[in-house]
């Protein structure tokens, strides 16, 4: 499964999120991580933007939950975007709905 994470207002929280997955051991197991800079159409210059490879889905509730605990070390953490290509599941897009709107705080079991 092929996932990309950005954000529109906080390239450095998204440097910091970078940080935090490549010293997340079950995220490191899970996953190839890599940042890519992509053409921003709205303005000049690039957008970084997180990429990821993930294998299975216990990978994607790995990220799940290195994502809580991300937020949950800032006093007021963004919210990033989370984008899978490619077919989703269900289970798969109830995970990204969590992802996507932490701040509603849903119970990822």
């Amino acid at each position: 499964m092929e996932l990309s994470i950005s954000t529109a207002e906080d390239q450095l929280a998204l440097e910091s999120f970078h940080r935090w997955l490549r010293d997340d051991v079950d995220i490191a197991r899970a996953a190839a991580i890599s940042r890519v800079s992509t053409p921003d159409d709205g303005h000049m210059g690039a957008v970084e933007v997180i990429c990821m490879t993930l294998s299975t889905s216990t990978g994607l509730a790995n990220l799940a939950i290195a994502y809580a605990n991300w937020r949950k070390a800032r006093k007021d953490p963004p919210t990033l975007t989370f984008t899978v290509t490619g077919p989703l599941t269900e289970e798969l897009r109830k995970t990204l709905e969590i992802l996507n709107h932490p701040e509603e705080e849903t119970d990822l079991r």
